[in-house]
């Protein structure tokens, strides 16, 4: 799968943002605004589901944390690949 996309599904309890594809640098740009939205409007449960997920980079990973900040809460995470989780937190520590 080439790009990324976006689908986002609220059921009542949680907002799922599930991103696929390539995260990253240049092909987030589409999804980038629209994600954010989905997570400042989230409620009380952001669930961010990457098991369609090919590839995140930096820029993806700068993404997963932008959500869980305008999300103002911690986010429950699904299919992030244990590479991708590494550079989550090593990306996490860098802006603490």
């Amino acid at each position: 799968m080439s790009g990324a996309t976006l689908t986002v599904v609220r059921d009542g309890t949680a907002t799922v943002i599930a991103l696929a594809g390539r995260l990253t640098a240049t092909s987030l740009a589409p999804v980038w605004t629209r994600s954010i939205e989905a997570a400042q409007t989230a409620g009380a449960a952001l669930v961010i589901d990457l098991t369609g997920a090919d590839l995140v980079d930096t820029s993806g990973a700068a993404l997963l944390l932008a959500l869980e900040h305008a999300h103002e809460g911690v986010a429950e995470w699904r299919g992030l690949g244990p590479k991708s989780a590494a550079l989550v937190g090593r990306l996490r520590e860098a802006m603490a």
